[in-house]
């Protein structure tokens, strides 16, 4: 018994040793190229030290139409915010290189994640879009650094054409390296402080174009549902390309890139499969229906589901649906002219919103007439599309901003400042608010509402229109997304109008009395000098958001 023993443990060791190194636990890569059929690369630059060049560099991305991706470092967003604002601003996909650029490898899941988080916060708040896409600096990974990405929701990209730009080859050395190695999928990694690589990048552009390639930033380059990464990098589809659903009037259209793929749709709210209504040609559908697609093709998975919804305002939202609980508020706003969409059919709706934005949404609702008001902030210009709204603002005592003298625009706004604004805002139209503060008590963050805002969010929560989470938290210093202040601002429209001041009454006249016994006249008693509160600031200095 002891040898038949001794005999199956070698066997087994035997079999075992026959297999490849690292068959019984894959390493965790990051995605360096992906498969395609059709000729689709994407140009990459780092931003980790200066920005000399970035200007030129964005002159040459602009010349030819390209949307580049940029992996930007904390220190640089830090030295140059308002690049990472014009880079958003013209097209470019803003994405994340850590916070310090350290050598990731020898930090824990925690330390790799605090990297990444820090990062991803300082672009959103200039931007606010969160990054879904990150680059390890100096192209270090291990699986915990791939694994912590990923846990976060973030994509580790990395690059199968390295131009070498950093280590000051000359521009016709990047343009070999590039055009010979290069292939449909390719990501290539460019720098924006290269030094030859604005001199290089035309004529990059220009061949790419020749041969028939088209430059998409990474996002639109990766796929986004099934897939896989085989050994070199190299992310495979394993199911088609989702679809793409778009709207003329009321007729919606529906294409596939994956070919050979059938089209498959619903209008009922379900998800489709292969066994729903098959796509043949453009149809026409009712206002307040969201139709979802998905691609089919034998031997695969089915893709992702696409949708794009036909509004009851006739508004086009690819990223709305009927049933999501913010449908009828981010409509009702379109309709109203309060809320506009950040691209064509793209509401943003979980996009964060900026001081800025909040003003001027809240000056829309309004709709006031024009205001002579000066803005004391240093850091607000004429000409800006929040000016006039915050002129407004100012005005009606709506906006008191920072004690060292500016608004900050692009800062994200938390959900205590949002609540601060429109209890100021309808207390300037005449509502009487509650100042109950005991609301707040079953909230369990309530502690950590600033003392400036604790007022504001307790009216709020009392009217109805600040609701707590499902955690029971009420989120004081959380970011206010684009639906969450839609919604709020039409439940502050929607409170019944403000009870008229009564008009005073007027004490009717007494008969005078007889001559002969005059009343002694009395000195009336003089009012107490009138005092006005000081308007507490958004945010104290040592609590900014």
């Amino acid at each position: 018994m002891k040898s038949k023993v001794v005999a199956l443990l070698l066997a087994v060791l035997m079999v075992t040793s026959l297999l490849p190194f690292g068959a019984a636990a894959a390493r965790e890569l990051p995605i360096y190229c992906v498969q395609r059929n059709d000729k689709v690369v994407s140009l990459t630059f780092d931003a980790a030290w200066g920005d000399d060049h970035t200007q030129a560099l964005l002159n040459v991305l602009n010349r030819y139409n390209v949307k580049a991706t940029f992996f930007l470092v904390s220190t640089w967003v830090d030295a140059y915010p308002s690049w990472v604002k014009t880079l958003a601003d013209n097209g470019m996909e803003i994405n994340n290189h850590s916070s310090t650029h350290p050598h990731l490898n020898q930090f824990s899941y925690a330390g790799v994640q605090a990297e990444v988080n820090g990062c991803s916060d300082k672009i959103e708040a200039i931007t606010g879009v969160r990054p879904t896409l990150f680059r390890c600096p100096y192209g270090e990974y291990n699986d915990t650094v791939i694994q912590a990405v990923r846990d976060l929701g973030v994509t580790p990209i990395q690059w199968d054409v390295d131009s070498l730009d950093w280590s000051g080859i000359s521009a016709a050395e990047i343009k070999s390296r590039v055009l010979s190695k290069v292939k449909p999928g390719s990501i290539i990694l460019c720098h924006n402080d290269g030094a030859h690589t604005t001199e290089a990048l035309p004529e990059i552009i220009e061949a790419l174009f020749a041969q028939g390639y088209s430059i998409v930033p990474v996002s639109k380059n990766i796929y986004h549902g099934s897939y896989r990464i085989d050994d070199a990098g190299t992310q495979i589809a394993l199911a088609p390309e989702a679809p793409a659903l778009s709207m003329n009037g009321d007729l919606v259209s529906m294409t596939c890139s994956t070919q050979d793929a059938e089209i498959h749709y619903t209008l009922d709210g379900s998800d489709p499969t292969a066994s729903s209504a098959r796509y043949t040609a453009p149809f026409p559908v009712p206002k307040g229906t969201t139709v979802r697609a998905c691609a089919v093709r034998s031997g695969m998975d089915n893709s992702p589901v696409s949708y794009i919804t036909y509004a009851g305002s006739g508004t086009v939202m690819k990223d709305v649906r009927v049933t999501d609980w913010y449908y009828e508020a981010l409509d009702r706003a379109v309709g109203m002219g309060i809320l506009n969409g950040t691209a064509p059919d793209i509401m943003s709706p979980n996009t964060a919103v900026t001081r800025a934005m909040l003003v001027t949404m809240l000056y829309r609702l309004a709709s006031p007439e024009a205001s002579s008001a000066a803005v004391p902030f240093t850091d607000v210009a004429i000409g800006q599309y929040y000016y006039a709204p915050l002129c407004w603002a100012v005005q009606n005592g709506i906006v008191a901003g920072y004690e060292d003298n500016t608004f900050r625009p692009n800062n994200v706004i938390t959900r205590a400042e949002l609540s601060a604004m429109i209890a100021r805002y309808l207390g300037s139209i005449g509502h009487k608010l509650p100042t109950d503060l005991s609301v707040l008590q079953p909230f369990t963050d309530a502690g950590s509402i600033p003392a400036w805002a604790a007022e504001s969010m307790a009216a709020m929560v009392k009217l109805g229109i600040v609701n707590g989470y499902e955690n029971s938290t009420v989120g004081p210093m959380r970011s206010a997304t684009r639906a969450e202040a839609v919604t709020i601002l039409l439940r502050a429209a929607d409170l019944p109008a403000p009870e008229p001041e009564p008009a005073p009454t007027e004490t009717p006249e007494t008969a005078p009395e007889p001559e002969e016994s005059p009343a002694p006249e009395e000195s009336p008693l003089p009012e107490p000098a009138a005092t006005e509160e000081p308007l507490e600031t958004e945010a104290p200095a040592d609590q900014q958001p």
